[in-house]
């Protein structure tokens, strides 16, 4: 069938089809390019399509949704973090939209599942992920978890009530406790603190998995004995609670400390300053894991950029009231990492120095321009 007269011919149209006819010239180009090592040439074009193709699988998807962050418990920090973050990615012109979950199991499970793009995790729960290990031993390794910075420690509490009879970990053998919900990473702190002072769940007498809030409310009802929850410090329910004079806090001693450091290097010991907390008149030594924020390895240095500009450049955390969020900084970035970096993230943290392929040699002059 001839074409109509007036239509140009296919090489010289400007349409979707030349332009893809195009691309393919270009790289069939590529690949027909003589080089030393043929087969070495074919990989690297094969691997860097591969990895243009997801970026821009990606990048058209967020055309047409927003980018999901995913936080915690509605009573936690990590959702008021990422509801400040998805707020401020909004307002400079990247859609998105904060997500609250159970926590840090829950999370990992969104970003493999293609159900969120950035989360916060705790820093030993990224790691078991990544290598699918214990609770992640079903689903397998994460080998494509990245994180994208650290931002701020999350001590261990053991609560009680002030007027409780319990002083040690090991008294809470036969006891009531709060543990944390089953997808958090405070849960899977607390059996960890639970098995190093020798005891089990089935060596208490209850066991509940609500939540630091619920916990609290149960607690002030002489309804469980302690909970455990791994939390930033100063937590604002543990704050509200303590200013009623309703809880106490348990140390870990120096021992306990050390056992469960090296049980889990992620784990390090912390000791929270007397007044961390209302009525707190002496120091808590405890433990502690990092939050991180994460995301797969796929997420576009774009979205990388913008993420970790908000967090580090444009969000007043502490005019916000997130007293966690004051700690987020460039200089402790780094602090507590336990999985590879997403290379965007180490473009942003490093950015590379400026250029001095064109500056004159010490001691000499620059040519004058005329």
């Amino acid at each position: 069938v001839q074409p109509r007269v007036g239509t140009p011919a296919a090489e010289y149209s400007t349409g979707p089809a030349s332009q893809s006819q195009q691309m393919i010239e270009r790289i069939s180009a590529l690949l027909k390019r003589q080089t030393a090592d043929p087969e070495k040439q074919r990989e690297i074009i094969r691997e860097e399509l591969k990895t243009a193709y997801s970026n821009i699988s990606i990048q058209l998807d967020r055309l047409d949704r927003s980018m999901i962050v995913a936080g915690g418990p509605e009573d936690g920090e990590y959702i008021q973090i990422a509801r400040l973050l998805a707020g401020d990615l909004a307002e400079t012109g990247t859609p998105a939209t904060a997500v609250a979950s159970t926590g840090s199991v829950a999370n990992v499970r969104l970003l493999r599942e293609g159900r969120a793009d950035v989360a916060l995790v705790q820093n030993d729960v990224a790691l078991l992920a990544q290598l699918g290990e214990d609770g992640f031993a079903r689903t397998g390794p994460y080998y494509e978890l990245r994180a994208l910075a650290s931002l701020f420690p999350e001590p261990l509490h053991v609560v009680v009530a002030s007027d409780s009879p319990i002083q040690d970990v090991s008294d809470l053998a036969g006891k009531r406790v709060e543990i944390g919900q089953p997808s958090s990473g405070s849960r899977n702190n607390a059996l960890q603190l639970l098995q190093a002072v020798g005891l089990s769940l089935e060596d208490l007498e209850a066991i509940h998995e609500t939540g630091l809030e619920q916990g609290l409310r149960m607690l002030s009802e002489g309804k469980i004995d302690a909970l455990i929850a791994t939390v930033s410090a100063p937590a604002r329910r543990l704050q509200e609670a303590a200013v009623q004079k309703k809880i106490r806090f348990l140390r870990l001693p120096e021992t306990l400390q050390a056992a469960l450091a090296a049980a889990s290097p992620d784990l390090v010991p912390i000791r929270l300053p007397a007044s961390t907390y209302p009525n707190q008149s002496s120091p808590i030594d405890t433990v502690a894991v990092t939050a991180l924020l994460v995301a797969p390895a796929g997420l576009p240095q774009r979205d990388v950029d913008q993420v970790l500009g908000a967090m580090f450049d444009r969000i007043d955390f502490l005019g916000a009231g997130s007293a966690p969020g004051s700690l987020i900084s460039r200089a402790t970035a780094r602090v507590g990492v336990t999985i590879p970096m997403h290379p965007a993230a180490i473009r942003f943290l490093d950015p590379p120095p400026a250029d001095t392929a064109n500056a004159a040699p010490e001691g000499e002059r620059p040519a004058d321009p005329k």
